[in-house]
């Protein structure tokens, strides 16, 4: 055999199984196996026309399956490179000098390993995801009990509790800042997010379970102990401090009873049932976000970044800012400072006038409004491609920093139905000091507004602002230049006795900025 013949027939033997086989006299096995890779080809495109992309979709969520996918792509590579391997010998008949018989050798070595990467690659990616929806799904005494094979039948809205976790240097356990209701329709992916102010006083607890009968006998006037503005019986203590009121049985079956009960403050704040949670670490935020490729938002007013809390008044001044523009991209570290900054000392040469006269960074209302946009931008910057080339940095993040009471066999229905928020509309609803004053909370009022804003009519429809948009950006390490990886929610405080929060004036106006 000619050399360019054996090159050329290696080469196809290696890259079509079976070829190289029939080409060297091997009949049997070589139809064999090429009967096996056109049926495989035939039946993996007739899945992909047949099935549709969402269910394919939420194939990559089923634990059991990514088992399967993670087996049987490690044993079609074993296998590939067995055929290529016979392939070879079999066409080496030992009349082409060493050095060409070498050079068929390479040339298999090179096209087999181009075939069977990607198939070690994806072996690899479906183990960790398995492992990934494992590890971050928890056992809850909250959640509902609902048939994994067709969760939505009876359930035309999912309400997602979407918590941000700050246990910062310096501070005694964990408090919930971030607490935004994700209202899904199940039907056409349409979202509500529904910021609660964090530090909302007297909350109630909703009913039904026993970890929320015991905790509403306990406070039956809401979560207060009495004292005014006590921040260790406000929302975002919730998480640390009312587990501790009640008995650890009421909690029996939780492997996080403190995200439960805010769950059950949630629910009883709004009045809606709260159905799941999903807690992120802050401190791991950056990482989460540079995984995904970043995200893009408007940004209207000028964001500080390195700011922090001087004793008395007043804030240090800014390492940098994000300034204002359409489409702006933020890697980790700046997207979180968007979502958190909350102390500002004012841009030397931005015109506030142009956004009410006064800094919105200095109002909580604004800073919640900033999260929705965040949390918008980021279920929008789920790009396949860059979710691809990013996965296991985005697995690595995810498992490290995400907790979530969705049970591992619900993971393929949130999958369909997160391709439909994807692309349906995000809306917030913006609750302020007119909706609700967090010294003095009339919850029957709140729970009237959300009712109408779940089920709008064409009249209410405009009370619902639209949130921001997304994008894909680029990926950097999660370090702020003076080795702090985040703004605190404070300004740098980092003591709950010494929050600045304040409740605020019902009388006083109220700043409507758009934030993003």
């Amino acid at each position: 055999m000619k050399a360019g013949r054996f090159f050329s027939l290696a080469a196809l033997g290696t890259l079509i199984p079976g070829l190289g086989l029939l080409a060297a006299g091997r009949r049997g096995w070589g139809k064999f196996i090429l009967a096996l890779v056109v049926l495989g080809f035939v039946a993996a495109v007739a899945v992909l026309i047949v099935v549709p992309r969402d269910q394919l979709a939420a194939r990559a969520f089923d634990q059991s399956q990514l088992g399967i996918v993670a087996v049987g792509l490690a044993a079609l590579a074993i296998a590939w490179l067995v055929v290529a391997v016979s392939s070879l010998k079999a066409l080496d008949t030992g009349r082409l000098p060493a050095g060409k018989r070498l050079a068929g050798a390479l040339i298999v070595t090179v096209l087999a390993s181009v075939v069977v990467a990607p198939m070690a690659v994806g072996a690899r990616n479906a183990w960790t995801q398995s492992n990934v929806i494992e590890t971050i799904s928890q056992g809850s005494a909250t959640a509902p009990e609902l048939e994994e094979e067709d969760p939505w039948k009876d359930k035309p809205r999912v309400n997602v509790l979407l918590l941000g976790g700050d246990a910062g240097e310096g501070r005694d356990g964990l408090r919930t800042d971030t607490v935004i209701l994700a209202s899904i329709d199940t039907e056409t992916g349409d979202t509500t997010m529904i910021s609660l102010p964090r530090n909302l006083e007297r909350i109630p607890f909703a009913t039904g379970t026993p970890a929320g009968d015991a905790l509403e006998a306990q406070f039956p006037l809401g979560f207060t102990d009495h004292t005014p503005g006590n921040l260790e019986f406000v929302l975002f203590s919730v998480y640390r401090n009312a587990p501790q009121y009640v008995s650890a049985e009421v909690f029996a079956g939780s492997d996080d009873p403190g995200a439960d009960a805010v769950k059950l403050a949630a629910a009883g704040a709004l009045g809606v049932d709260v159905d799941y949670y999903v807690i992120a670490d802050l401190t791991g935020f950056a990482d989460i976000v540079d995984a995904i490729g970043g995200i893009t938002v408007d940004v209207n007013y000028p964001i500080p970044i390195g700011t922090k809390k001087l004793e008395g008044a007043g804030c240090t001044q800014a390492r940098d800012w994000i300034e204002p523009g359409a489409d702006k991209k933020l890697e980790g570290p700046e997207a979180l400072w968007f979502a958190r900054a909350r102390c500002s000392p004012g841009h030397p040469t931005f015109d506030y006038a142009s956004v009410g006269g006064s800094d919105p960074i200095k109002d909580d209302y604004n800073r919640m409004e900033r999260q929705r946009c965040v949390m918008g931008a980021i279920a929008r910057a789920a790009d396949p491609m860059a979710l691809l080339t990013k996965f296991q940095s985005l697995a690595a993040a995810t498992e490290k920093n995400i907790k979530t009471d969705i049970p591992a066999g619900m993971f393929p229905a949130f999958a369909e139905l997160g391709l439909k928020v994807k692309n349906a509309k995000i809306t917030s609803l913006t609750i302020n000091r007119a909706v609700i004053n967090p010294g003095d909370p009339d919850y029957d009022h709140l729970r009237e507004v959300v009712e109408e804003a779940l089920t709008p009519a064409p009249d209410v429809e405009d009370s619902i602002e639209a949130s921001a948009g997304a994008g894909t950006g680029g990926s950097t390490a999660a370090q702020e230049p003076d080795g702090t990886n985040e703004p605190t929610d404070d300004g740098g405080s980092t003591d709950p006795s010494s929050d600045p929060t304040e409740t605020p004036d019902p009388e006083k106006p109220v700043d409507v900025t758009t934030a993003c």
